[in-house]
């Protein structure tokens, strides 16, 4: 069979035989540039706020929260505070200023955290999970985009996918200083629970319990 192929090639013309060889070149560029197609981020990064904003006198009554300016990628060597993709971004990385309206997080409040040339996060929905006077927690998720790759990463030598991702961000008052930091994390980072609602959820099981001895007895 391959004797028969050779012999079919030297009958070509010339032309012929000189793009069945260039069209064999151009499978062989694809397949190697679809070994190393961009893949979804898995991993962490922890930023820190340093310029933490809020618009009331106490977190309760806030109803927009933010970062005036300087929200940091936390300093580290190596890649202690993030994990994962996300250590592709260099320690001390800027993303800049930020704000989250609170009356309008179940459509992510406006959130958006950006990095020249180490990707973005878009929130499109989010919850409060604990407010009180002095201590603010929430909880976002949403996409993550242009994470760079640096040929060991999810997007090899190319930007990794946009990714679904979340953003778990505190805010809290001690004295009178205002201190914030969060957490970006893809895929999305579930939310834990309260320890309150744990502690309901514990009695909820131990009444099933004793309802289900009752029956027995």
């Amino acid at each position: 069979m391959n004797g028969f192929r050779r012999a079919t090639l030297g009958l070509m013309p010339a032309v012929s035989r000189s793009r069945i060889i260039l069209g064999s070149g151009i499978c062989l560029a694809l397949a190697l540039v679809s070994g190393a197609v961009a893949g979804p981020i898995n991993g962490s990064m922890g930023l820190s706020f340093l310029d933490p904003t809020q618009n009331n006198t106490n977190l309760l009554t806030s109803t927009v929260v933010g970062n005036a300016s300087n929200t940091l990628r936390n300093v580290g060597g190596g890649c202690p505070s993030s994990s994962g993709d996300f250590c592709v971004v260099p320690t001390g990385t800027n993303f800049g200023a930020f704000t989250l309206t609170l009356t309008s997080i179940a459509t992510g409040g406006g959130l958006v955290l950006s990095a020249s040339g180490e990707g973005t996060f878009t929130a499109s929905f989010g919850e409060i999970v604990t407010q009180s006077t002095n201590f603010l927690d929430v909880y976002l998720t949403g996409t993550y985009s242009g994470l760079p790759g640096n040929g060991t990463t999810c997007g090899g030598s190319n930007p990794c996918d946009n990714s679904a991702a979340s953003f778990r961000a505190s805010w809290n008052f001690t004295g009178n200083s205002l201190g914030g930091s969060g957490t970006l994390a893809a895929p999305p980072a579930g939310l834990t629970p309260e320890p309150a609602t744990m502690a309901l959820l514990g009695s909820a099981l131990l009444g099933l319990g004793f309802l289900r001895r009752r029956r027995k007895v």
